[in-house]
């Protein structure tokens, strides 16, 4: 069995948990630490427990309470080499035999019960990468702040359980907002972040491959609404036949539950 939930995801901060009985980790920790312990109360674990925390890269909407958290809980922490290169300014101290580092090419690496695949994504840091999670004949993935889907992302993400996924804006929004021209074009570039749309057909790629729980997560609280990124994905998939489930669990058939991660509370707990 599988637990997995966002514990907050947008542009001020991100924290995902994923946990068996016996691993618990969190992917990013872009949360004050303090911040991170009630979120894991609140779904009924336990900060002591934490088993790693895996970094997707080093912004600091990803990392700000990773290194407060490792210290108090003498968590190790895992990351890319460049990742950790760019980040230990704002990590350090901590101890060696806390530091873990990785190529994305290097392959499966173990964690506990989780098998863990690191694989490239394209956005501007020094060497981002997005995870793939498999544990008790489940997959799940981790897929945020990416300018596009490449051939690689697809490779690791399809046949997926669950996924949550990027739906970072939405590109009218971006076109008239407040955010400067250049910060636009960063937005919508090549090393940026999905749009609604963008996710949305990522989102009907995955689903016809298997996946049955997608959360879309890293919404702009500039550029984008919840009730945005939920209608592209939800009417992507009503158009090509399936239903849309209120609760994050699997069943057979034509159904997928989709819903959105939010910036400042916990999600719906999935159990897979």
């Amino acid at each position: 069995m599988m637990k997995f939930c966002s514990l907050y995801s947008g542009s001020h901060g991100n924290c995902i948990f994923l946990g068996t009985d016996h691993t618990k980790i969190l992917i990013d920790a872009g949360m004050n630490a303090k911040h991170i312990e009630n979120a894991l109360a609140a779904i009924g674990e336990n900060p002591k427990e934490i088993s790693a925390i895996l970094l997707t890269h080093e912004h600091m909407d990803h990392i700000q309470g990773a290194g407060v958290f490792a210290r108090k809980h003498k968590t190790p922490i895992y990351a890319t080499f460049a990742t950790w290169e760019a980040a230990a300014p704002c990590i350090a101290p901590l101890a060696e035999q806390q530091r873990f580092g990785f190529n994305p090419s290097d392959g499966l690496f173990q964690i506990g019960d989780f098998q863990v695949q690191s694989f490239s994504i394209s956005h501007d840091a020094a060497d981002p990468v997005a995870y793939t999670f498999y544990a008790a004949d489940r997959q799940i993935s981790i897929v945020t702040d990416l300018g596009f889907v490449s051939q690689e992302i697809r490779t690791f993400v399809h046949g997926s359980d669950a996924v949550l996924l990027e739906s970072n804006h939405d590109k009218e929004m971006l076109t008239k907002g407040p955010y400067p021209w250049p910060l636009k074009q960063r937005v919508r570039g090549p090393q940026g972040h999905l749009s609604n749309e963008e996710a949305a057909e990522f989102a009907l790629e995955l689903v016809q491959d298997g996946t049955k729980i997608i959360f879309l997560g890293h919404l702009s609280q500039n550029n984008n609404t919840p009730e945005l990124a939920l209608s592209a994905t939800c009417e992507k998939l009503y158009a090509h036949g399936f239903g849309i489930l209120n609760a994050p669990e699997i069943v057979s058939g034509p159904f997928v539950h989709v819903s959105v991660a939010s910036q400042d509370r916990q999600s719906e707990v999935a159990i897979l």
